[in-house]
């Protein structure tokens, strides 16, 4: 059991290491509602088909294949309103589903994480609580938006020390997550109520 929650721990460390490369990425973005800025969020400025296909759109004019959608799980809920949202139990054939994937929206697939940081009025300029979701995509050669660079994957080992009746599970790694093609990520600002 211990394993398996630090295993569950490292998942989520690699996951908010790509989240936090996608937050460095500012220069395609669209926005919920009628606004134009994070600043000009409203309530009610959700998560929308429309929008999705616009940073889609947004990516393939600069030369990129849109590839991930990544959103909080209270833009899940959102998305479940829609009856377009296609639920990964209707994959069929033999697609792998990645850990977190929940299913294809416009093309894209869809990674639920709560890695995504909250921003909340006030702070960093927002005018509504909310979060940042990503279209993410890769260029003409298949290259990611953002890359994942090993040193050393993961390794645990463990150890029983008799005298002090003490388990003790180690988890060793090294691991870089960086922006690469910082054009082929689209940020999709909204508000979350």
């Amino acid at each position: 059991l211990a394993k398996y929650v630090i295993a569950q721990d490292a998942e989520k460390q690699v996951e908010a290491a790509i989240v936090t490369a996608l937050e460095t990425a500012t220069t395609n973005a669209v926005y919920g509602g009628d606004a134009t800025s994070v600043a000009t969020l409203e309530p009610g400025d959700k998560i929308t088909p429309d929008l999705i296909k616009r940073a889609k759109t947004l990516i393939r004019s600069l030369s990129g294949k849109p590839m991930f959608l990544i959103i909080h799980p209270d833009q899940e809920g959102d998305l479940l309103e829609y009856t377009q949202f296609t639920n990964a139990d209707e994959y069929g054939g033999r697609e792998v589903v990645l850990n977190g994937e929940i299913g294809k929206f416009v093309g894209l697939k869809v990674l639920v994480t709560e890695n995504v940081d909250a921003k909340t009025t006030g702070a960093d300029s927002w005018g509504a609580d909310g979060h940042l979701n990503f279209v993410v995509g890769q260029n003409h050669l298949g290259q990611n938006a953002v890359t994942l660079v090993w040193k050393e994957k993961f390794t645990y080992s463990y150890e029983y020390l008799k005298r002090f009746a003490n388990h003790y599970v180690y988890r060793d790694a090294c691991y870089a997550a960086q922006m690469v093609q910082e054009k082929l990520v689209c940020e999709i600002a909204v508000s979350d109520a």
